[in-house]
């Protein structure tokens, strides 16, 4: 039975986003197993943070000259040349920085043209299931990364993680020329491009601006917390090995997905804004209860209920479409 080009692109959305998370696990442990601070084991993170911006700014420019097929073969590739390249220069910081830069951009690049594959490929009245079953797709690949980190890292310690990033990019690439991404034909534009304009109409909107703000401090708390603060607190000073590190992570990004989905939930049935100041009042407190964790039980806890509570606002983006709904459209 022949399978459709959507299944091929959401194991290739599985593989990627595992690769990439288990990676990003392994980052601060392999800086202080080079000699580097815990204050700066953060460094290859905020690299990927700034690549993550610059690809959201630029991908969806590039979206609308290229075919999503095409981004999504040059993210991969791309993530492959940059994983050899950061192995072969293992012990040089400036390449391992601009490598996790790299690995940035083709990660939000990737995930940019994966739900613009679903939009094209996707009938009208199957969009939103599809662009579900993109979204679990990457959930799932965020799961699985740090479980798959913490056992690549037992076995072949934080160097390792070159590896871990560019073996599942290569499956990941193979399933996207599979589905056809090589073939995949540009949509053809309707007009000229006002991005800017749109873009500061939309931030003038409050209920935009504060999911905006909202958003950006959950990603900050969990991406602070989830890939560097809570792996040394547990393995440094709570002494547990990698592997049992890597589940507890694995589980969180899972509580991680649930917390967007029943943010959405609530999203429909309550304010937007209720929805992300309940997912601060449940979030924070967890962050200060984290610390007093001593075993896999009472780290596992707080780390869970407190990514689920901050990931909720990743779906209060229903103020911006009642905004734009409820706007008279101008004659």
């Amino acid at each position: 039975m022949k399978r459709s080009p959507i299944a091929y692109y959401i194991l290739a959305a599985i593989c990627q986003t595992s690769g990439s998370s288990g990676a990003a696990m392994l980052g601060p442990f392999f800086m202080k197993a080079h000699g580097y601070s815990i204050a700066l084991a953060g460094i290859p993170l905020v690299a990927n943070g700034i690549g993550r911006v610059c690809s959201d700014l630029t991908s969806g420019v590039m979206a609308t000259y290229l075919s999503p097929g095409v981004l999504l073969i040059a993210a991969t590739a791309i993530g492959i040349a940059t994983s050899i390249t950061g192995y072969v220069f293992l012990d040089t910081m400036s390449v391992f920085t601009s490598a996790w830069i790299l690995f940035g951009l083709t990660e939000a690049m990737f995930a940019l043209a994966l739900r613009k594959v679903g939009f094209d490929q996707a009938a009208p009245e199957r969009q939103g299931r599809v662009q579900g079953q993109m979204a679990s797709a990457l959930g799932l690949g965020f799961t699985l990364g740090p479980l798959l980190g913490g056992f690549i890292g037992k076995w072949l310690g934080p160097d390792g993680l070159f590896l871990l990033y560019a073996v599942p990019q290569s499956i990941a690439l193979i399933f996207v020329l599979v589905a056809g991404a090589h073939r995949y034909r540009k949509t053809a534009r309707s007009g000229p491009l006002k991005i800017w304009r749109e873009g500061g109409v939309l931030l003038k909107k409050a209920p935009f601006l504060a999911s905006c703000l909202a958003i950006a401090q959950s990603f900050l708390f969990l991406t602070g917390v989830t890939r560097v603060a809570f792996p040394f607190l547990a393995a440094n000073y709570r002494g547990m090995s990698l592997e049992a590190v890597g589940t507890i992570v694995s589980i969180s990004r899972l509580t991680d997905t649930l917390g967007r989905y029943s943010g959405g939930w609530l999203c429909d049935r309550m304010n937007s804004s209720r929805v992300i100041l309940l997912g601060v009042a449940v979030g924070i407190p967890m962050f200060a209860v984290q610390a007093y964790g001593s075993g896999f039980v009472t780290l596992l806890i707080p780390l869970a209920v407190m990514t689920m509570a901050l990931a909720s606002p990743m779906s209060a983006r229903q103020p911006l479409r009642s905004s734009r709904q409820a706007a008279p459209a101008k004659s």
